[in-house]
């Protein structure tokens, strides 16, 4: 179990102010990404380890503005109690990952350069646009190195917006000599001045849902795993691209924006495990020089290398690693489905094949 793991998750349906419109999807978004969170095929968090904000199905008429929540208070003290150690007021730093998500109606400033977004708090007016600027308090953390890796996935409207500022939270500025160290990797539901969408999905039961967060949660499931059995945010990008049209079906949306670690990859943990693919190669390792597995849409799953040094196998741009090539035989782990072969080097070939692991594909 992932015991140092966090997460919190922000769902906004409900606002004060009526010209912002009411959503279904945000109350279906936050259940669905706990219940992946705390999935042991999942995030496999501790229950206890994953805060949820949302929107209450009801709302008094009779309300004061400044009281309906979710609230940019009540989320920086859900973020304050995660953060800081209430004895010494301390930054507590965790070796495990902070997972950020939010749902609702959203922005970003016109002006700013960066990737940034916030998502308009339960309690905003046009004239206090009261927020949560999910990026910033994601780049506190990573710059105060609160945690190793980040993930935040922002399934929100990203208006350009003149005149609305992003709400400041009161976090120490300061950087940590830790700070290189940590993955960081962000989601957004739309580029900037773009506009995310929710859907009704029949394979949900009509369910309505953000079309980020369900192309999300497919992708977790049925993403390519890499030689070491997981999904690496490499791999989950790919996918996501690559499919985002199939998910939009007949009503097509900008594509999601997606930033990915500078450094080394974020895995996750891959549902979809794949069977075991033997391989028999007909010509000697060092006449091929390198073996190519494609998906169906083009994209490359894997290459094998071969040398009379060792063959080293490399699973969606991770670094290369062994492969085990016996009597000019070798296995490799896929999800079911067509593929294709292509061999480089002195001899060139291509073929199809199927993964079923019922049989050797000769090369």
């Amino acid at each position: 179990m992932a015991a140092d793991d966090h997460a919190i998750l922000v769902g906004i349906s409900r606002y004060c102010d009526q010209t912002f419109g009411a959503l279904n999807g945000p109350p279906n978004d936050v259940e669905r990404m706990r219940s992946w969170l705390v999935s042991p095929t999942g995030g496999n968090l501790p229950a206890a380890n994953v805060v949820v904000l949302a929107s209450p199905a009801t709302v008094p008429a009779d309300t004061d503005p400044n009281d309906w929540q979710p609230g940019e208070a009540q989320f920086n003290r859900a973020f304050r109690q995660l953060v800081v150690d209430p004895q010494s007021g301390e930054p507590i730093r965790r070796e495990g990952r902070l997972y950020l998500y939010f749902s609702g109606h959203g922005f970003s400033e016109r002006r700013d350069q960066s990737t940034r977004a916030a998502l308009f708090a339960a309690n905003a007016t046009r004239f206090f646009p009261s927020n949560i600027c999910g990026t910033i308090y994601a780049q506190s953390a990573r710059e105060q190195a609160l945690f190793k890796e980040i993930v935040l996935i922002m399934d929100c409207c990203r208006d350009a917006e003149l005149n609305l500022p992003f709400s400041q939270p009161a976090i120490n500025s300061g950087t940590s000599d830790a700070a290189t160290g940590v993955r960081f990797m962000a989601l957004y539901g739309a580029p900037k001045g773009g506009k995310a969408q929710e859907r009704s999905f029949p394979e949900l039961n009509g369910m309505t849902c953000g079309l980020l967060t369900h192309a999300l949660l497919k992708g977790l499931s049925e993403a390519q795993p890499d030689g070491t059995g997981t999904v690496s945010s490499t791999a989950l990008k790919r996918y996501l691209l690559s499919t985002w049209a199939t998910v939009c079906g007949d009503t097509p949306a900008s594509e999601p924006e997606f930033v990915s670690p500078t450094s080394q990859d974020i895995q996750f943990a891959a549902a979809a495990i794949g069977v075991l693919q033997g391989f028999t190669l007909t010509n000697p390792p060092d006449m091929l020089v390198a073996v190519d597995i494609l998906d169906s849409a083009k994209n490359r799953v894997v290459r094998c290398e071969f040398a009379t040094a060792g063959s080293t196998v490399e699973w969606n741009g991770q670094p290369a690693s062994a492969l085990t090539l016996v009597r000019l035989r070798f296995e490799l782990r896929l999800q079911p489905g067509l593929y294709r072969w292509v061999v480089t080097g002195d001899v060139q070939k291509t073929g199809l094949f199927e993964a079923d692991g019922a049989q050797d594909v000769v090369i």
